[in-house]
């Protein structure tokens, strides 16, 4: 065999391992499940980084907070209804006496029907605010989408915030941004989703010239024009999301607070030149404009609010626009119960036949009291097993059950009286059990039974 075949040989085999090593490096797993949250509260997702699980009013909410991700939420299996909220990016603020960033589109379901076992999420960054220079004005960029979708759910789309412009009117987006001082006409919001912004103003105002940028518009409110007097636009306010508590929205750390309502996608305030007064952002995480010198703010994350238009330094150099804060989706559903009781006779409750036996109230009816602890939830009846249902309290005070006298005794005294509970401290419910007998007459003695 010449050498030249042999050199051949060589190199063919050589690529061929290099073949084989490449395809065995470009090979991934898939990615591992995880779960987030203590008791019954948990969340099964596929990837952990920035959610958020709290408990608050009987309610369970998750909260998905990283932008550049998918992620998939596998739903629980008692959860059959959901709340949801979905906020997109706020867009970004423009640079020298500009327009504030619109806030992020916001989107709110109640009650709604969740049949899909799993449900893919994405959430939208914030609009980078415009550059600094040394002189020459931008406009910022538009916030990203955010999407909730699942198989039966019609699918959620937020549409990010539109950017706050220097030299043209705002950009649309799910509000609009807000324009320059010296342009006519202003951007539009997406329906149901957030409002327009505003245009600037330039004029003279006690004896100085004035440019002042205008503002972008929020998820409650469209934006405020700049007035004759000099001062930017004021941005539009944000929603107010009514089911989510204070207690949520503080462990969860999205949001903001005003007035004791939790409120997002804010819009963004307009910036000034040397004289004037630049506008403030809108309540829900908007930002504020930049006065002479100043930077426009950056919005809250994790509100979608739109961030500050850019200032402007006496020497005609440009600070940057605020950026734009993150989305955030949060969905709320109901705890799985922790404790039910049902009073029947001694033949105690039989899950197979899927009602309560000889119910010995006098009325039908249960008569046991709840006594509940701290932060304990009022029980339901669930008719069809003749049981209470209740969330629990805080850990180590509640809830209790106090059974009053009212049970009748008749089949008391005859039967004896047992009391059944189902008890889920954890997250897997357990079976009904009989723990407690009494009797004073019937044929069940006094007993005490933890299974």
């Amino acid at each position: 065999m010449s050498l030249s075949r042999s050199l051949k040989r060589i190199v063919a085999v050589a690529a061929s391992t290099l073949l084989a090593v490449s395809t065995l490096v470009s090979f991934s797993l898939p990615a591992r499940a995880a779960t987030v949250g203590t008791g019954n509260c948990v969340a099964t997702v596929d990837n952990a980084s920035g959610v958020s699980v709290t408990a608050s009013g009987g309610f369970c909410f998750v909260a998905f907070k990283t932008t550049g991700i998918t992620y998939s939420w596998t739903k629980p299996a008692h959860v059959a209804v959901i709340d949801l909220l979905v906020v997109a990016g706020g867009g970004g603020g423009g640079a020298r006496h500009a327009g504030g960033g619109g806030a992020g589109g916001l989107i709110q379901l109640t009650a709604t029907q969740l049949t899909a076992s799993t449900v893919s999420i994405s959430v939208g960054a914030g609009g980078a605010g415009a550059p600094a220079s040394s002189g020459a004005g931008a406009a910022g960029s538009n916030g990203t989408n955010s999407v909730v979708s699942a198989t039966g759910l019609t699918t959620q789309t937020a549409i990010g915030g539109g950017a706050g412009t220097q030299m043209s009117v705002g950009n649309n987006g799910g509000s609009g941004g807000g324009g320059s001082c010296c342009i006519d006409g202003i951007s539009s919001g997406t329906p149901s989703q957030g409002n327009s912004g505003s245009r600037g103003a330039t004029g003279t105002f006690n004896g100085n010239g004035y440019w002042v940028g205008g503002a972008g518009g929020g998820a409650g409110a469209a934006a405020t024009a700049a007035t004759s007097s000099a001062v930017g636009g004021l941005g539009g306010a944000g929603a107010s999301i009514s089911w989510i508590s204070s207690t949520a929205r503080t462990q969860l750390a999205v949001g903001v607070n005003s007035a004791g309502s939790t409120f997002f996608a804010g819009g963004g305030g307009g910036g000034t030149a040397v004289f004037g007064t630049a506008g403030g952002g809108g309540v829900g995480g908007g930002a504020a404009g930049g006065a002479q010198g100043q930077a426009g703010s950056d919005a809250t994350a994790n509100t979608g609010g739109g961030g500050g238009g850019g200032g402007m330094n006496a020497d005609n150099s440009v600070p940057r626009g605020g950026n734009g804060g993150s989305g955030v989706v949060v969905i709320r559903y109901a705890q799985a119960a922790m404790l039910s009781y049902n009073v029947s006779d001694i033949n105690s409750y039989d899950a197979s036949v899927g009602t309560a036996i000889n119910d010995l109230s006098p009325t039908g009816t249960l008569d046991g009291t709840l006594v509940t602890g701290s932060n304990g939830q009022s029980a339901t009846l669930n008719a069809a097993q003749g049981a209470l249902q209740f969330n629990g309290g805080n850990p180590n005070v509640g809830p209790y059950i106090d059974i009053t006298p009212n049970i009748s005794t008749t089949p008391f005294n005859a039967n004896g009286m047992t009391i059944d509970f189902e008890a889920d401290f954890g997250a897997t419910a357990e079976n009904w059990e009989r723990i407690i007998d009494f009797s004073e007459s019937g044929t069940v003695n006094d007993n005490l039974l933890i299974g």
